[in-house]
């Protein structure tokens, strides 16, 4: 038996800001399932089917596509966006996912919208099922005969649909003293995904060609939204958060970028994918370092070229200026503020979890 420490939890509280338990909850990925509409087909009876054989792309592999796969893929669409929320809004410790409280409820009406989507998609599919295998078997005449001996009746096929999602629970460990090893797995887990999601892009967006989209700047905030969201982990994601802002503020919100650039952005999401640069900078240290590749004004010499510009003016207008009996006013220049939304709610299809993840059966 471990050594019981009282005061860890306090020390949490102290280094966090506040425990755990009133910053956010646990929730498990929804369980989700759908048909596959494929059946392993024996291959005499590919061959010897009214003694021919069996020439269709429905049949790859071993497996005939009994079922017309396109109105499976809606299906999939929504498996993919509701699998996405936890991704973008979420990191996983263990088996559960660590859920802002402050994302929680844009989290839950998603989920009962796109599972909304999904009860009404069975419904359609359900009125249409007959038709549906008529009309596939009309356009692919060389299967109709398998199609008639391996689908399945109407009730078995829908009978594997499946959308539910347990209520998320709250983040109260038995022992106090194990929610500092929770909240060090979760920093960890935080910034992993954060690297491995700009891994992702830079593979994805930065390896060929010379220029990207506006996408890419939108999987940037992203990745920043939820750096923010999980900003009660660890106070310094804000320096990272910090680093984020002074690179996009940089970069024009419409149009290509392109160019020096684009070179010198793929280097930054570069850097974000080293794990070791993004713990580095939570300390506060020069981890990810934008001075290299982005010009930083020199604000001294602005302020000199200013005072001197208003000292050529003074000089030329001094017999008006004094005839006017007023004086110069120098106002300080006053920098462009840059304001970002940290609400990016645009849904978007993100990584699939694992094979083993997926309670997809063979049907």
């Amino acid at each position: 038996m471990s050594n019981i420490n009282l005061d860890t939890k306090q020390n949490t509280q102290n280094a966090l800001g506040t425990s755990l338990k009133d910053e956010c909850c646990l929730m498990s990925l929804p369980e989700i399932s759908c048909p596959t509409g494929k059946k392993t087909v024996k291959k005499k009876e590919v061959i010897l089917l009214d003694d021919s054989s069996v020439c269709s792309d429905k049949i790859s592999g071993g497996q005939l596509d009994w079922y017309p796969q396109d109105k499976l893929t809606e299906f999939q669409t929504l498996r993919k966006q509701a699998y996405g929320l936890f991704d973008e809004n979420a990191i996983q410790v263990d088996k559960m996912y660590l859920v802002s409280l402050t994302s929680l409820a844009t989290i839950l009406s998603k989920l009962d919208d796109i599972r909304e989507k999904w009860e009404q998609l069975i419904l359609e599919r359900k009125a249409s099922f007959a038709a549906d295998i008529d009309a596939y078997k009309l356009e692919n005449p060389a299967i109709a005969k398998l199609v008639d001996l391996y689908q399945l009746v109407d009730s078995d096929f829908f009978s594997v649909f499946q959308f539910r999602y347990n209520p998320p629970l709250a983040f109260q460990p038995l022992f106090p003293e194990q929610e500092e090893e929770l909240a060090e797995l979760a920093r960890e887990s935080l910034l992993k995904e954060i690297a491995n999601e700009a891994s992702r892009q830079y593979k994805t967006s930065f390896t060929s060609g010379e220029n990207v989209s506006q996408k890419a700047i939108t999987a940037l905030h992203r990745i920043r939204t939820k750096l923010v969201d999980m900003s009660f982990l660890e106070k310094g994601v804000g320096f990272i958060v910090d680093t984020f802002d002074n690179v996009i503020r940089q970069l024009p919100k419409t149009g290509k970028i392109e160019g020096p650039l684009y070179h010198k952005l793929g280097h930054f999401v570069s850097q974000l994918a080293n794990v070791d640069n993004l713990a580095t900078t939570v300390t506060g240290e020069d981890g990810i370092n934008i001075s290299a590749f982005f010009e930083q004004p020199d604000i001294e010499d602005d302020i000199a070229d200013d005072i001197q510009h208003d000292i050529d003016i003074e000089n030329e207008s001094d017999t008006q200026i004094h005839a006017q009996n007023s004086s110069l006013i120098f106002e300080e220049e006053i920098p462009f503020e840059h304001s970002f939304d940290d609400d990016f709610s645009t849904p978007v299809a993100a990584t699939e979890p694992a094979q083993s993840e997926m309670d997809w059966q063979d049907f």
